[in-house]
């Protein structure tokens, strides 16, 4: 039978090829790192479902278990081109002298292009190959990148090919690249959650999904303290459940995998559940934010669309509400003027910075986007940091009625209606500030899937290290 991984078309270049089998005869790797990439579309699909078939298929037929739990990696939330949270997969096997890694990349590839949208044009997978590891300081940083920023197809294609790591491409289009090289440089041996992601079976696809909702309020009432995100209490929706045609039943996010294995036993299921996997992942940490930060020198003002900003900031004009009920706030960067929108969609939050004014100090975070020529900031996160304080002018108070005065009219003063007790200024107060200095969010229907929720504030310092797979992790 040909070797595909030598054949297609659309796979490596002999370069690449040179590198993997370098990397095989000469440093003697014992593990293979896997990043795989859109495979899904709007129509359906899902990234991880795919690693789910992945991990099944290796366990049926090569009798192989990963070396740690399948990353989840969730990546710069502003791709203008995601089809729905822009995640991607890194998964991580363990390779001995018995492997005939042909045949496995081979057979990795064949389950990816079985169970990927491969009939939609904006489906384009692309599946990474890596022995180098997270030792490998320049893939953490492609990363890190990858989290904030926008990287194009050429610089990820040169990266691989200078780094080592080879692709295959199962189409024309190698846009997949970026997000399997960048998940194999994720490092998830920080803050971390987990995510337990069942999966129903493919004639269910697109029909309404039959998990019992008291059930779901009875899980997140016991497992609150290690689970998050399980519903919207205010907006009373259910958050575990998503709504496309996807593959996805349901996906509880926890602290350990402990949590989530505890908190799927509360869950009423009224459909077949086609199998179950537990993922680590980067969601609920804020990891877009801190990439920002240690990526250093960035700009005073966000000049492209699609990134990650944040900024301290003066606020400087009244905030405004548009059509649509969002929110505009202009503020002070120290060398330029950004607008920065609160959708209707962030809740509560809207309330906050409606009350913000002139002269407050703030902390904003979000995604940039463009109208007009004009870049302003989707805000995702805002920070109080001070508030002014704010006099207003107010009619005096009768000494002997205790009431307040009316007005008289523009320069005449005031009178008291019941003594008739003249005087001739207002009375200058300082009004009570309906927001206090802190951290405010959107609601949970509003988050990103990276936002890290008030419920994770501190917990991820007190949680016990994760070590090995715990015996129910897959089904």
């Amino acid at each position: 039978m040909p070797n595909r991984l030598q054949e297609s078309k659309t796979i490596k270049s002999h370069n690449q090829m040179h590198n993997l089998t370098q990397a095989k005869t000469m440093s003697i790797p014992t593990r293979l790192d896997i990043g795989i990439d859109d495979t899904d579309s709007l129509k359906g699909g899902c990234t991880t479902h795919v690693a789910y078939e992945i991990v099944k298929r290796i366990r049926q037929t090569f009798d192989i278990t990963p070396i740690e739990y399948p990353y989840l990696v969730r990546l710069n939330p502003n791709f203008p081109r995601k089809t729905k949270g822009n995640a991607a997969i890194k998964m991580s096997y363990p390779i001995g002298d018995n492997l005939d890694m042909n045949r496995f990349t081979d057979f990795i590839e064949d389950t990816v292009k079985r169970n990927s949208h491969m009939q939609e044009r904006d489906t384009n997978p692309a599946v990474a190959l890596s022995y180098t590891g997270i030792q490998n300081g320049a893939l953490a940083r492609f990363y890190g990148r990858a989290l904030c920023d926008i990287i194009s197809v050429q610089e990820a294609l040169d990266f691989a090919q200078s780094h080592g790591i080879s692709i295959l491409f199962l189409k024309d289009s190698k846009i997949g690249s970026v997000g399997a090289i960048s998940a194999l440089g994720a490092d998830l041996s920080g803050d971390c959650t987990y995510e337990l992601l069942a999966y129903r079976s493919s004639e269910m696809c697109g029909k309404p999904r039959k998990v019992d909702k008291q059930s779901i309020i009875l899980m997140d009432q016991r497992t609150r303290s290690l689970t998050f995100n399980n519903i919207d209490l205010d907006n009373r929706r259910i958050l575990i459940t998503p709504h496309g045609p996807d593959p996805i039943l349901f996906g509880i996010r926890g602290e350990t995998p402990e949590a989530v294995l505890n908190a799927l036993s509360y869950l009423k299921i009224n459909e077949e559940i086609a199998g179950w996997m537990i993922f680590k992942t980067n969601q609920g940490t804020d990891a877009h934010f801190q990439a920002f930060y240690r990526i250093g020198n960035q700009p005073p003002v966000p000049k492209r669309p699609h990134i990650v900003f944040c900024a301290n900031a003066n606020v400087c004009a009244k905030p405004r509400i548009i059509r649509g009920g969002h929110v505009v706030c202009r503020v002070d960067l120290g060398t330029s003027k950004l607008d920065v929108v609160c959708y209707r969609e962030s809740g509560r939050l809207r309330h906050v910075v409606s009350a913000l004014t002139v002269g407050d100090k703030v902390l904003v975070c979000g995604g940039t986007r463009q109208r007009n020529c004009s870049i302003f900031l989707n805000l995702e996160k805002l920070e109080v940091l001070e508030l002014v304080n704010v006099n207003v002018k107010k009619a005096p108070i009768c000494p002997n009625c205790r009431i307040r005065c009316d007005s008289k009219g523009l320069r005449q003063g005031y009178r008291c209606r019941h003594c008739d007790y003249r005087m001739a200024v207002p009375v200058i107060e300082r009004t009570n500030r309906r927001i206090l200095e802190g951290t405010y969010l959107p609601d949970p229907t509003g988050q990103r899937h990276l936002t890290k929720p008030f419920s994770r504030y501190g917990v991820e310092a007190t949680r016990p290290p994760v070590v090995g797979l715990i015996q129910d992790w897959f089904r």
